[in-house]
């Protein structure tokens, strides 16, 4: 692993596998920083983004953790959450 990077095996068929060459050729970059940058570009185009309705629930978690910032909660808030919610 060098600094941020960890390493990974993935199984290229031959045409990627030559046209990963082909661009470290052209380019004179490391193949290894074409298939990251190559996957960079893929992610982007099919990243995932959080639904409204989950990011709804995270911001008000966020607010929640900041409103409690400096309150002790019970051990078992989460087990018995009824119990501390409802008496």
């Amino acid at each position: 692993m060098r600094g941020n990077l960890y390493p990974t095996t993935v199984y290229l068929d031959e045409y990627l596998k030559k046209q990963v060459t082909l661009l470290s050729l052209a380019t004179g970059r490391p193949k290894a920083e074409v298939i990251r940058q190559a996957l960079r570009n893929g992610v982007k185009t099919i990243e995932v983004k959080p639904s409204v309705s989950s990011k709804a629930l995270l911001d008000l978690a966020q607010e929640v953790r900041k409103l409690l910032k400096n309150e002790k909660l019970p051990r078992d808030l989460s087990e018995k959450h009824d119990k501390y919610t409802w008496e």
